[in-house]
């Protein structure tokens, strides 16, 4: 481009921008109660209320003729429209988002200056609080932190989390945010709400959007009530924003293309058209960015699908890669392994395991990995291997037997994990009389070892029985490390104490429920601390209610948490709501599927709720 050219465009955007600071002054002065503001922010009570449905009675036809204005050839026109848009406010957002993208460069740019300097506050007054708390300063906060918010909401399926979040959908001024909303709103799991009340409450909430993103929701509505074409509607939407991607990737991305694929295939799958459903999952499989991280979660998806025919394609299309990095050599084992077919599972896990072979750091990471993913044989391997390679003095042979006996641990092979801690106790000494403490130089290592090892064998011991060794295992795992919840309510719920002993274990429950609640009142910001006073109290017959309140508001600083869920079930079970104790169960292991202890828990919970409706039968709480 010649210097006259750049000169010609930077005197044009120069122009504009000028245009526009001009338009938003007069616009000021001719409102006396503006819903936008300027870049400077404005004071609170000028910031306008996302409205509902019924606010955004417009004319439509006026304010389409306003925004065709703004790119009129007069400035005075142009001036007069941007004046009266930016003094109808919200009235006019959804029809000028929609113009943003207008091919005019005058009214797609006045659009977007309008659009951003609009101010939302999407919380409302009858809102819950916790509605309240996600969507507080939600306007201030950058896209990562917006995001958050969005699936922060997106975890409750209620009426007042899916308005919230619909609204988003329609008056995020991000459309690629706005999108991102619906997609949150399409791949939430059924929830208490009927499917019709469901789908009214997000009908109601956005009106007559125009967006892209409230056009998939209704079209989504209509898929899944079966509506006549809809699925031929909504697979349109669906190839409008493939195509987008492909001619503006700058007002859309690649995940959430896929993102609404796998909704377009999932909803084939429902509806029984799987090879419908296969060929769209052929097209997710093209778009595949190629990285590690979405080639696992991609594998892991078709496998859950069946879709082998697409995993055949990937495996001979990218069969360097699974051949040569050890989690997607896995991965690709694991899809044949829930294909059935375990002699080409071995084969793949076989060759994963045989890549870098001296290389402890990586096979140790591969080890966590498979353990996260609940491959427990494969994750054994990996972890022994470690260990194999040395030294055993070594870190990483070291940290590798203390992740390996918690995964034994969770698979009920307590004798197994207390063998593998008592060598590692034995290579952890060594090490420190060697380098003089520098494996663990403040002997929080040591500490940690000791008490798991102790405890396991105490696990171990119980299930024999051997009751007064359990006992004095638990007592050396206390002695090191006399805050660990799991060894005092183990302590706790033996019969065959002594009034010492008894006397000495309450007062370590005590001490260590005393120190979590400093930890709580120091940094009430962080969740662990509400976790493990709850989990606590639960299990050891102390405030039922005081571990409930703990417990809940550990869930709302990290509502995801497959831990704390589990934990919250146990609350419920000590309060003997057994019918919530199950359901908070069942999500925890829906969360953390590989789990032993929290399956071996549900089905406790599951037991005692069967046992006591036996017992009453026409007694429903």
């Amino acid at each position: 481009m010649g210097y006259s050219m750049i000169r010609c465009v930077l005197n044009r955007d120069h122009c504009l921008w000028l245009r526009n600071i001009a338009a938003a002054c007069l616009a000021l002065l001719a409102t006396s109660t503006p819903s936008w503001s300027d870049e400077t922010g404005q004071k609170p009570a000028e910031t306008a209320e996302a409205p509902d449905a019924a606010a955004a009675a417009g004319d439509d036809d006026q304010i389409a003729k306003l925004i065709r204005q703004l790119g009129d050839q007069r400035f005075a026109v142009r001036e007069s429209a941007q004046q009266e848009l930016a003094r109808l406010g919200f009235e006019a957002f959804e029809a000028l988002t929609e113009a943003e993208n207008d091919a005019d460069i005058e009214v797609a740019s006045r659009a977007r200056y309008l659009v951003r300097l609009m101010r939302f506050e999407f919380a409302r007054p009858d809102d819950p609080p916790e509605v309240k708390q996600a969507l507080q300063e939600y306007e201030s906060l950058d896209a990562a932190g917006r995001l958050d918010r969005i699936r922060r909401l997106a975890t409750q399926v209620d009426e007042p989390h899916l308005s919230a979040l619909c609204r988003l959908v329609r008056f995020e001024k991000s459309q690629t945010l706005s999108k991102r909303a619906a997609l949150a709103v399409m791949q939430q799991k059924p929830g208490a709400l009927p499917a019709d009340k469901r789908a009214e409450i997000i009908r109601n909430s956005l009106g007559k959007s125009p967006r892209p993103a409230a056009a998939w929701l209704r079209s989504y509505l209509d898929v899944d009530g079966q509506a006549p074409e809809a699925v031929a509607k909504f697979a349109e939407l669906v190839k409008a924003e493939e195509q987008l991607l492909a001619d503006a990737a700058d007002r859309t991305q690649p995940d959430i293309v896929i993102a609404l694929l796998w909704v377009e295939a999932d909803l084939l799958e429902r509806l029984g058209r799987a090879e419908e459903s296969v060929a769209v999952m052929e097209r997710i499989a093209a778009l595949e960015p190629g990285d590690t991280a979405s080639l696992f979660t991609l594998l892991d998806r078709l496998s859950d699908r069946k879709a082998w025919t697409v995993i055949d394609g990937l495996a001979t299309r990218l069969a360097e890669r699974f051949n040569q990095e050890a989690v997607l050599g896995y991965a690709l084992a694991a899809a044949r392994r829930k294909q059935g077919d375990e002699t080409r599972a071995k084969e793949a896990a076989d060759r994963a395991f045989g890549l870098n072979p001296n290389e402890a750091n990586a096979h140790l990471e591969v080890a966590q990995h498979l353990q996260r993913q609940g491959a427990s044989d494969w994750s054994e391997r990996e972890f022994r291997h470690v260990i194999q390679l040395g030294p055993p003095e070594g870190i990483n042979a070291i940290y590798a037997g203390t992740l390996l006996a918690d995964l034994l641990h969770d698979k009920g092979d307590d004798e197994q994990a207390a063998q593998v801690l008592e060598t590692t106790l034995a290579s952890l000494a060594k090490a420190n009389q060697a380098g003089g403490d520098a494996v663990d130089p403040r002997g929080f290592l040591n500490k940690h070892v000791n008490t798991r090892f102790n405890y396991y064998r105490a696990c171990h011991l119980a299930s024999v029985p051997d009751e007064a060794k359990q006992l004095e295992h638990l007592l050396e795992a206390a002695k090191h490390d006399p805050q660990d919840a799991d060894v005092l309510i183990a302590l706790h719920r033996l019969q065959n104490l002594s009034p010492e002993q008894r006397q000495q274990t309450e007062g370590w429950i005590a001490s260590a429920a005393a120190e979590f609640r400093r930890q709580i009142a120091e940094n009430p910001g962080d969740p662990l601390p509400y976790n493990q006073l709850a989990w606590l109290l639960s299990n050891t017959d102390r405030d039922q209610q005081e571990a409930l309140k703990c417990s809940l508001e550990s869930l709302k600083l990290r509502p995801d948490s497959a831990g704390f869920m589990d934990t919250l079930a146990r609350c419920y079970f000590a309060l003997k709501d057994y019918e919530r104790a199950v359901e908070w169960q069942t999500k925890a292991v829906a969360g953390e599927p590989h789990s032993g202890l929290m399956r071996r828990q549900l089905e406790l919970f599951q037991k005692t709720l069967a046992e006591k409706q036996a017992e009453a039968p026409g007694d429903k709480s």
